[in-house]
């Protein structure tokens, strides 16, 4: 996924903030769920919560070329931006 210079660093907050609830709920989820319902369960319902999280993420997470919701102008800016990163990068 790219992100432009002035969003990297909203995105990448977002992301370690996702990754650190993460680690910090699913401890305490899986105890419960091993203890109500039994110990494969453990293993069933992240596994099944995972494949959830991939599909959801494949039909919203697109490139911008090809998102339906993004407005002409904004669409534009991003490719310009992304023309000047990958120039800079070259």
């Amino acid at each position: 996924m790219e992100f432009l210079d002035r969003e990297r660093f909203t995105a990448v907050s977002i992301l370690m903030l996702r990754i650190g609830a993460g680690a910090i709920t699913t401890p305490p989820l899986t105890v419960w769920i091993m203890q109500t319902i039994g110990w494969r369960w453990a293993f069933v319902i992240p596994g099944a919560l995972g494949f959830s999280w991939v599909i959801l993420s494949r039909r919203c997470f697109r490139q911008p070329e090809d998102h339906p919701t993004i407005a002409n102008d904004e669409r534009e800016i991003i490719l310009r931006e992304r023309s000047k990163q990958i120039g800079r990068e070259s």
